[in-house]
């Protein structure tokens, strides 16, 4: 299989939003989530639009993983960002640290997982690179968010690394 990696993402990891889901159910869960990528995107002010949307992994009410091609309203935006919803914080990450879903959820949970255990551990410290998350900088989220952290680890072991699934794609 030859593998188009046009800007640096594995296209064939990525599927259109008809694809998604095993259920009406689901589908009708994983759409809703697509919706607040979308939206989470169009308000911040570099991005102009998001005219392409690809799904990528995810689990109805819990996560998702999609791929945004956005129209940027300011130069030096990149044209395609992985961004992650679902009943927990959205985050965008730029492709160039993950060519495929399971890399940006790899990369979605690092991140947040600094916030998750600084909130904690209730360490205010400038030095710190967290993530912007819209919520209360306590103990008991930080706590809540290292719960669903760890079943989106737990989801990956078992879904993307070790039955082929998804594995070159899986961080060394």
């Amino acid at each position: 299989m030859v593998m188009n990696r046009k800007y640096g993402i594995d296209w064939n990891k990525v599927f259109p939003l008809s694809a998604m889901g095993d259920s009406d159910e689901e589908s009708a869960l994983l759409s809703e989530m697509a919706e607040e990528a979308r939206a989470y995107l169009i308000k911040h002010r570099w991005c102009a639009d998001v005219p392409e949307l690809y799904w990528g992994l995810g689990v109805g009410k819990c996560f998702a993983v999609f791929l945004a091609g956005i129209r940027p309203a300011v130069s030096g935006v990149d044209e395609y960002l992985w961004v992650i919803t679902g009943d927990l914080p959205p985050l965008y990450l730029v492709a160039d640290h993950a060519s495929c879903p399971a890399q940006a959820l790899y990369e979605y949970i690092t991140v947040m997982r600094q916030w998750a255990d600084a909130a904690v551990r209730q360490e205010h410290n400038p030095e710190l690179l967290l993530p912007p998350v819209d919520a209360a900088f306590t103990k008991e989220h930080g706590e809540m968010l290292s719960k669903r952290l760890d079943f989106m680890e737990d989801y990956l072991k078992q879904y993307y690394k070790g039955d082929g699934i998804g594995y070159e794609c899986w961080p060394a």
